[in-house]
């Protein structure tokens, strides 16, 4: 009896799991683009119109707060952004933007090749970010981990789910 009752309360564990794991891959695949648009801008624009957009971007809280910590170190950053750190950086977005919106589009597909190699390059990445949160003592770095880090166990969740039903 206490089996069968607990069915239901799985079967939507597993439906809000399923619209978890959809929504994250949707994120990756759009976060995906939106890095690839951005490096192409950073491989477009030359440092006074990478400088000008920060300065644009960053105004209106600069108004608000003069002091503002991220708005005063984008504007140092792009005011003193070399040509090479600028092209490392724009090929990186768009090669990290187009695997992760590539593979994103093909786990949403359903392709089963996909979600082996979703798992190790978004697993890598993730890693990568919290080196990085953990090094640079960023919380907002840290964020994106955890983020990233829910997304790669609702992937390897997925396939798992997938290979049993393939199985059955």
């Amino acid at each position: 009896m206490g089996s069968t009752s607990a069915r239901p309360a799985d079967g939507r564990w597993d439906r809000l799991a399923d619209l978890a794991f959809k929504a994250g891959i949707v994120v990756k695949a759009i976060d995906g683009a939106f890095e690839a648009v951005l490096g192409t801008l950073f491989l477009a624009l030359n440092r006074a119109g990478i400088d000008h957009w920060v300065r644009a971007l960053t105004a209106g809280e600069l108004s608000e707060d003069p002091t503002d910590f991220v708005a005063t170190h984008l504007r140092r950053w792009a005011a003193h952004l070399s040509l090479n750190f600028r092209q490392f950086l724009g090929a990186s977005l768009i090669i990290h933007g187009v695997v992760d919106a590539a593979l994103a589009a093909c786990v949403l597909l359903e392709l089963q090749e996909a979600y082996l190699w979703a798992i190790l390059v978004f697993a890598a990445s993730t890693g990568y970010t919290g080196y990085r949160a953990v090094y640079r003592h960023s919380p907002a770095l840290g964020a994106i981990f955890l983020v990233d880090a829910v997304i790669v166990a609702l992937l390897v969740w997925e396939r798992n789910r997938l290979g049993r039903h393939g199985a059955a």
